[in-house]
């Protein structure tokens, strides 16, 4: 790949990059590192991050070690306030839960008032 062809996928200077690709620099920031690997074909992405000690992985491998926040965070893609996370994910289990109902024939169950009498301490 051509240094225009990477700094056009990756977002990073193509000087950067020629200067890298020619030797005269060593270093790089690391933000910009992973914009030029995730711009890369799969397969020399793949080397490059086992070369890291990086295996690359399914959201479904990754959603359990998340805590609800992240993966409020996850699902907009973009940071929240507690707040906005709290919504997000009592909307997301209000609709799963209503969906669920939905799918299975079910009731909200009915709470009805017992009739035996309490004492009142």
């Amino acid at each position: 790949m051509k240094a225009i062809t990477i700094a056009n996928e990756s977002r990073v200077a193509s000087s950067i990059i020629s200067r890298i690709l020619s030797g005269k620099q060593e270093d790089i920031r690391a933000g910009d590192y992973f914009a030029i690997i995730n711009s890369l074909p799969q397969q020399i992405k793949t080397e490059a991050l086992a070369q890291l000690g990086i295996q690359e992985r399914q959201g479904v491998e990754i959603i359990p070690h998340l805590s609800a926040r992240e993966l409020a965070e996850v699902i907009v893609q973009r940071p929240l306030t507690v707040l906005e996370a709290a919504d997000l994910i009592k909307a997301i289990a209000q609709a799963i839960v209503s969906e669920s109902a939905k799918a299975e024939h079910l009731t909200e169950p009915k709470i009805t008032p017992s009739r035996e009498k309490v004492k009142v301490a």
